[in-house]
């Protein structure tokens, strides 16, 4: 899977933009999500999560601050429920949920870096005329977003000397950064810790009080995940829910998540494991499978 030297693109059409507005929207926000939005600045993202009182996670997504309006990049499977959650607690607060279908949202993978951007330093915004370019790369990766402002305006002459991709690259880079963007079989059924949210990335424990924050700080202060995140690349087809069994023929885990390139180029899965189980030989459906490096 060697992408590092190609100049590829992707259409996200699995995620989509819920715009947040209204004068209370930041103080809104500020009690809804895990990280701390007074941190955005409008030259800065953040990647969150939004959880239920029971700290099982809706959703985790990029989110910005444009002027004085907040958006959310999140998977399309997911984006009507996380509005209409946020719509039920904002009551008498002046604020706005809605999903955008005027913006549009691309990624690339380069085979040279932007030099706005310091290729190591992540949750960087640059600003076009017509976009806006968040920083994603990862390790000798280089990815960025791209935001438009207007459906699909000037993004014609950033993509023209590229390849278009036959997955998404937002997914597959984030997926080695080993953050998951929650699908419909994941939807409220793992604590934040589970999928790799921390106070390094997505967990902002200094903030005040926000949903799910007692059993997050909880989990964080005094419990052990026993499970978590992993990858694996595999030449075999997988689906979400697939058990992931031991060399004793144990359920350890099972799959949540597929990058899948139809040139099988790459074939990715993330999966849940118990951690105790991670060194333990693994199969899917009879398959031995590996961990890679995240």
């Amino acid at each position: 899977m060697n992408i590092t030297e190609s100049n590829i693109y992707s259409i996200e059409d699995e995620m989509s933009v819920i715009k947040i507005t209204g004068k209370d929207a930041a103080s809104f926000l500020q009690g809804q999500f895990s990280n701390d939005i007074q941190e955005l600045d409008g030259k800065n993202y953040q990647i969150s999560s939004y959880s239920t009182n029971q700290g099982k996670v809706l959703g985790i997504f990029i989110i910005l601050k444009i002027g004085d309006d907040y958006i959310m990049l999140i998977t399309t499977q997911i984006a009507d429920k996380i509005i209409d959650k946020l719509n039920m607690y904002k009551l008498a607060s002046d604020v706005n949920v809605t999903l955008d279908d005027n913006m549009s949202i691309y990624s690339t993978i380069n085979d040279v870096k932007i030099n706005a951007f310091d290729k190591n330093e992540n949750f960087q915004i640059k600003y076009e005329d017509n976009f806006i370019i968040l920083n994603n790369c990862h390790g000798q990766l280089l990815s960025y977003i791209y935001v438009t402002f207007e459906k699909d305006k000037g993004i014609k002459k950033v993509i023209e000397n590229y390849q278009r991709s036959d997955f998404s690259i937002i997914r597959l880079v984030d997926m080695l950064k080993g953050i998951h963007h929650l699908n419909s079989y994941t939807f409220e059924k793992f604590i934040p810790q589970n999928l790799n949210m921390s106070a390094e990335m997505g967990i902002n424990f200094k903030k005040g009080c926000y949903i799910g924050q007692e059993i997050i700080a909880r989990t964080h202060y005094l419990g052990k995940v026993k499970k978590n995140i992993a990858v694996i690349e595999a030449d075999n087809v997988f689906k979400n829910s697939d058990k992931i069994n031991n060399q004793d023929n144990e359920v350890v885990g099972e799959v949540i998540d597929d990058i899948f390139s139809m040139n099988k180029k790459i074939n990715l899965y993330m999966i849940m494991i118990r951690e105790v189980n991670r060194s333990d030989s693994i199969y899917i459906n009879g398959n031995q499978v590996q961990l890679i490096e995240i």
